[in-house]
């Protein structure tokens, strides 16, 4: 049985990923903030009304896509290192 070392190539690709969920992790969080502002509460009368920002709303809808694409691209990686085909 032989004994295989990593390579400093196989490093590389375990670092991108793990960049990619930390920046899917920082779009879900900007994601939430966008949500949370795009909802404005006025109170008038005694009674509270919602008003939606819907470019706020939009905005965070983008960004969730976006962590989404990400996170595809991380398990695509993963999956493509640990493939036998891919000589891994």
């Amino acid at each position: 049985m032989e004994l295989v070392t990593p390579s400093r190539r196989h490093a590389l690709p375990a670092t991108v990923v793990v960049a990619e969920v930390v920046a899917a992790l920082l779009l879900v969080g900007l994601a939430w903030w966008c949500w949370h502002r795009g909802v404005i509460v006025t109170v008038r009368r005694g009674v509270a009304m919602n008003r939606i920002e819907g470019r706020w709303w939009a905005l965070a809808t983008g960004e969730v896509t976006l962590a989404g694409l990400v996170l595809l691209d991380a398990a695509r990686r993963v999956i493509a290192e640990s493939s036998p085909q891919h000589g891994g």
